[in-house]
């Protein structure tokens, strides 16, 4: 079947790779685009976006009209107020809208993680949204990915990657839970294939991939690809549980008790059924592992300026416990601002690109510098940040426990201390901050 589809979740991880392949196959594409997310596609006669949001039944309602299918991948992970708004709420208004809009069916996006006996928030709230979904009376089918991997930017699989470089890897509940690696370009294929296909409206599947590998397994083989042979540390799961409650109060926890329940328990997926209905195997674990080390391995093509406001950036909303990557468009911005800035625009801060964790003690002792090159880029850099949609997330008012307070001003108290150390490092060697960061 061919005919038009809505996207939610468009612009992530999965839905980059899922919206060339329904273009590929003759569909008409409807991105749904949140007010603060970036378009990362090219033009296409046949793609169009819709600024929305599966939290406003009322914007959904307006993506969907016009559609016969909608692809559904929104999904959040670790907040519970949002998994719930954004999971359950999100569900219960795209089976409204699908429905009134007369939709033929609905592609569901769940996860391994719904089919887990002791579910974190978000392995709970993906299992309601599942409930809500097959309720409705529009056709639905829901696919069970697992562990989903491919291309940088990939989520767990780049964590776990990050962490099989050191030396001593902890993992929860021994790391003898059971992930079913399926590449993000496999996956997508599978779910055309399922919106071409009648028969398979109305049921599930699950999409893992066709071998199974346990965490600690994956993990050694991601290191023998770096010539490592890493030591594991067992973090039994009450303490697991116990790290992420009091690390859930920051907000944007190093992880979370669904990450650490997910890590305890294996789920036993079956996916041949799904092989045989798309008429379509995945990659085995041994093709994914050699074509991601190698682009994980693989230098990018150096922007020294997009690689510069990537740092600073970064070291900006590390202030606030916030990540955000700036794309083409922002680098844009920031040449441009450097070009108007003739005195720090040839002024490369080398130093800080190859050595990124010394630029809080250069902040700190070059506060006296105003006019070098470190702090006008810095100023640079907090402008283009703070006009960005995406700081609303943060620089807009919002309620805070009492704890989660606390933890901040303990956090910021703690950042100051280090950068002032740090700073207070570099006191004996004015020739090199001169020379480097504070002077043209």
């Amino acid at each position: 079947m061919r005919g038009t589809i809505l996207l939610t979740g468009a612009t992530g991880f999965i839905g980059q790779a899922v919206v060339p392949r329904f273009l590929h196959a003759g569909f008409r594409v409807r991105g749904l685009l949140r007010p603060d997310s970036m378009w990362p596609f090219v033009e296409h006669p046949n793609l169009e976006r819709v600024v929305g949001d599966v939290r406003d039944s009322a914007s959904l309602e307006r993506a969907c009209e016009g559609m016969d299918g909608v692809c559904h991948l929104a999904a959040a992970k670790a907040d519970e107020a949002c998994s719930a708004q954004t999971n359950v709420d999100g569900a219960r208004h795209l089976r409204f809208a699908a429905e009134k809009s007369g939709m033929a069916f609905i592609i569901n996006i769940s996860t391994q993680s719904a089919k887990l006996v002791r579910r974190g928030v978000y392995a709970r709230t993906k299992a309601e949204a599942d409930a809500i979904l097959s309720s409705a009376s529009v056709p639905v089918t829901t696919l069970y990915p697992s562990l989903v991997c491919g291309g940088k930017g990939s989520g767990a699989f780049e964590t776990l990657w990050r962490i099989s470089g050191l030396p001593v890897v902890p993992v929860f509940g021994g790391g003898n839970a059971v992930y079913y690696p399926i590449h993000r370009n496999d996956l997508a294929e599978l779910i055309v294939r399922a919106a071409h296909a009648r028969e398979m409206f109305g049921r599930s599947y699950d999409a893992g991939g066709p071998e199974a590998i346990t965490l600690i397994q994956l993990i050694r083989l991601l290191a023998s690809h770096r010539g490592r042979s890493p030591a594991f540390l067992p973090i039994p799961l009450p303490i697991g549980l116990l790290a992420a409650r009091l690390l859930s109060f920051l907000p944007r926890p190093p992880f979370t008790a669904s990450n650490v329940l997910g890590g305890a328990e294996s789920v036993t997926l079956d996916s041949s059924p799904l092989y045989r209905a798309a008429a379509f195997t995945p990659r085995p674990i041994s093709r994914i592992l050699t074509e991601e080390t190698a682009l994980l391995k693989m230098p990018a093509d150096s922007d020294p300026v997009a690689d510069e406001l990537a740092i600073l950036s970064r070291y900006i909303l590390s202030m606030e416990c916030q990540r955000w990557k700036p794309g083409p468009v922002e680098a844009a911005w920031y040449a441009q601002a450097l070009r108007g800035h003739t005195t720090i625009a040839t002024h490369s801060l080398g130093i800080v690109r190859r050595w990124p964790f010394l630029l809080g003690g250069l902040d700190a002792i070059t506060k006296r510098f105003r006019d070098g090159p470190l702090q006008k880029k810095l100023l640079i850099v907090a402008t283009i940040v703070e006009c960005h949609p995406v700081s609303a997330a943060w620089l807009l008012p919002q309620d805070h426990s009492r704890i989660s307070i606390i933890l901040l001003a303990l956090l910021a108290c703690a950042r100051m201390g280090g950068k002032m150390l740090l700073g207070a490092f570099f006191l004996p060697f004015p020739g090199f901050v001169r020379r480097h960061v504070s002077h043209v």
